[in-house]
């Protein structure tokens, strides 16, 4: 298997034919990914992907890709300004915090954060 890496757009299989598109746009042991909202019937370009809305973003590890579920086709660039990067509000003894989606940006949250963030959260491709 090679070593995935940021800029990774990957295919998987659709009931109909057709295959997804996600990019992994952060790279290491647990990847932060997007997954692109339409099907396609042809590998599509970076072009083909500059205007397609993106259906997710989230944390995963490499399990689909170890399992050639996902197959890596190619490699774009990553287009950082159109991937959410939400805060989430996390406890820690009682406490709680916001933290920022990447553990960059840790501090005390106040009851406004407690109302609007959700509470951090993992997704396996399992």
């Amino acid at each position: 298997m090679r070593l995935l890496k940021a800029g990774d757009v990957f295919q998987f299989p659709a009931p109909d034919g057709r295959h997804g598109i996600g990019q992994i746009a952060r790279g290491g042991d647990v990847m932060w990914i997007v997954i692109f909202r339409d099907l396609f019937a042809e590998l599509p370009t970076p072009e083909d992907l500059r205007v397609r809305d993106m259906l997710l973003s989230a944390w995963t590890t490499d399990a689909l890709f170890f399992h050639e579920r996902w197959a890596v086709f190619d490699n774009y660039p990553v287009e950082e300004y159109r991937i959410p990067r939400p805060s989430y509000v996390i406890q820690q003894d009682g406490q709680f915090f916001v933290e920022s989606f990447d553990g960059s940006e840790f501090r005390p949250a106040k009851q406004h954060d407690r109302d609007l963030l959700k509470y951090r959260f993992s997704v396996s491709p399992i």
